[in-house]
């Protein structure tokens, strides 16, 4: 079985981490789009409210297969603490019985872990099992010397995990 990167990422950023970590596990890469853009500010603003809101957002071509996969890497930056509405979607539309699941937030600051409860309550009440989580410095704003220490916190990661 092969392990699967799927990733949504509003500036770049969690691209970039989503990508990196594809690449060190030898894995797919499937990344979520949605049909509205959420640039500047204003997009900003109106992403954290629809993330505290639980909303879902339309993806463009969404993927929800998983059956070639064991484990599944789900990147995402986390917004007022919540997943975001694409990833909402992802985990509405997916089955995730019999799959292993690591949970990444790329962050600006706070703790990850009311989005990693509410993702692993999601996917555990439905068969699924989280078997790892990890916390990647992303900073806001563009902050080069916070992304080399993201890159570095993933290459320590991925050679502390097991198969």
């Amino acid at each position: 079985m092969k392990d699967l990167v799927v990733y949504y990422s509003r500036t770049g950023k969690t691209a970039r981490a989503a990508r990196e970590i594809a690449a060190r596990l030898g894995a797919d890469i499937r990344e979520l789009r949605e049909t509205r853009r959420r640039k500047g500010p204003w997009g900003f603003i109106a992403a954290g409210r629809q993330a505290i809101m639980g909303v879902h957002s339309t993806l463009v071509d969404p993927d929800y297969s998983l059956e070639s996969y064991d484990r599944v890497v789900l990147c995402q930056p986390f917004w007022a603490s919540h997943p975001v509405p694409a990833m909402n979607t992802f985990l509405a539309g997916i089955d995730p019985r019999g799959k292993r699941f690591i949970l990444v937030a790329v962050k600006g600051g706070a703790p990850a872990a009311k989005l990693f409860a509410t993702v692993r309550g999601s996917l555990e009440s439905r068969g699924g099992k989280v078997v790892s989580t990890l916390e990647l410095r992303g900073g806001m704003g563009k902050i080069a010397p916070v992304e080399d220490l993201m890159l570095a916190d993933i290459e320590a990661w991925v050679a502390s995990l097991g198969r």
